[in-house]
């Protein structure tokens, strides 16, 4: 029977990267398939790279809620990063930009829903930086909850890298709110190609980030506009429906192929 393989980033970032059994694993599995499907151009090629020889991008998805969330122009703004508390995903640069903005939006509060290692960390790192009374750590929560916790805010920030796709950045902005991603990473780059309503500032450039931040929140009318973008960008590209068509579409060219 014909293998297809489908790869999210875990394998060529890091298990093909960390030592000669695990790119020997990798290359293995890898080369014995007859399609590898990637989340992103960027892990087609790596796979490519560690021995796919037929590679196609397939982009993740997510449900496209029936209409967008009421006005948040009453509530405090509000950032929101939803992901693993782990160093690649750059909270605290987000936690350093709440902490220069503070004074320019004075009701200005950070919510992160997530767990890992780095938690004590950020903790403290809001601590030192006097903003703990503004930033909410919610823990792991159920997909359904954090995804509705993300579309809930005023703007979806996760400035991480190695980021092989980023399907939270998708689940945002289909509830019409634009986010920040960072430059240079596959599947960001990708997303904000495909349209508009994802801003994206260069890796660990916390100047950068501030000033995007502050250019979204202190115009209420480019805020709305740039929401409305991002979920037009996924309606258009980015949906569950989008992706099981293109995958089912995928398994059946492998089946004609002759072997």
């Amino acid at each position: 029977m014909p293998l297809v393989l489908s790869v999210h980033g875990g394998d060529v970032f890091y298990t093909a990267r960390r030592d000669s059994a695990g790119a020997k694993a990798v290359r293995r599995g890898l080369g014995a398939a007859e399609l590898v499907l990637a989340n992103s151009q960027g892990v087609a090629e790596l796979s490519h790279a560690d021995g796919a020889e037929r590679t196609r991008v397939v982009h993740l998805g997510t449900d496209l809620p029936a209409g967008q969330h009421p006005s948040r122009a009453e509530a405090p703004p509000t950032l929101v990063t939803v992901g693993h508390l782990v160093a690649r995903k750059r909270h605290a640069d987000v936690l350093r930009a709440v902490a220069v903005l503070s004074r320019r939006h004075p009701t200005l509060r950070y919510v992160i829903v997530g767990e890992g290692p780095e938690r004590v960390a950020l903790e403290g790192l809001a601590a030192r930086l006097q903003i703990s009374d503004r930033v909410d750590f919610l823990g792991q929560l159920a997909p359904a909850v954090a995804i509705e916790k993300a579309r809930r805010g005023t703007l979806f920030v996760m400035p991480s890298t190695d980021e092989a796709f980023g399907v939270a950045y998708v689940e945002a902005m289909a509830g019409g709110i634009s986010a920040i991603g960072c430059r240079g990473e596959p599947g960001p780059e990708e997303i904000a190609a495909a349209g508009e309503g994802l801003v994206l500032v260069p890796p660990g450039d916390i100047e950068r980030l501030t000033q995007r931040i502050d250019e979204l929140l202190s115009d209420p009318h480019r805020l709305r506009e740039a929401g409305q973008r991002a979920r037009a960008t996924v309606a258009a590209h980015f949906t569950w429906e989008q992706c099981g068509r293109q995958t089912v579409r995928a398994y059946e060219d492998v089946l004609r192929t002759p072997r």
